[in-house]
């Protein structure tokens, strides 16, 4: 090889190494925050408690997640379910989610039986971790056509 050849090797490699040192030093250091601090919270508020089939619920989502994990607007997509007791899904919608939350409406189906029911909200990223972690809320639903 000549001293050319082996001098251009020599500066690739010199830029490669600078080049990943940047990339490495512009990234958070997550090994240093708790896992707490990972976990996404977000609280939901509803106009109110007790609803009738085919009725719109008209909710407010607040993103109370650490300022770090919302600096980096991690989640975008906001899951809003309507599950029963038992946790059958009845009702799935998706709402954009960013640092300060989601607000938005949903329609209670005119086909479900009377009864107590669960919205539970939750990010894609708060399913790594437990779902007692998402948030849960009881709502009554009154269905004059079909008793449960």
């Amino acid at each position: 090889m000549t001293c050319k050849v082996i001098y251009k090797q020599f500066i690739f490699l010199i830029s490669l190494l600078i080049l990943s040192g940047r990339i490495i030093l512009g990234q958070p250091d997550v090994k240093n925050i708790p896992v707490d601090d990972l976990r996404e919270k977000v609280h939901l508020f509803t106009d109110r408690d007790v609803y009738c089939a085919g009725e719109s619920l008209f909710f407010q989502a607040h993103n109370l997640s650490n300022q770090q994990l919302k600096s980096v607007n991690w989640s975008t997509v906001l899951y809003l379910e309507l599950i029963t007791p038992d946790g059958k899904s009845v009702l799935q919608h998706k709402f954009r989610y960013d640092t300060t939350g989601a607000s938005g409406t949903i329609i209670i189906p005119d086909d479900i039986l009377t009864g107590n029911y669960y919205l539970r909200a939750y990010t894609k990223w708060m399913r790594n971790f437990s779902p007692y972690q998402y948030f849960y809320k009881i709502i009554k639903i009154i269905n004059p056509y079909h008793a449960g």
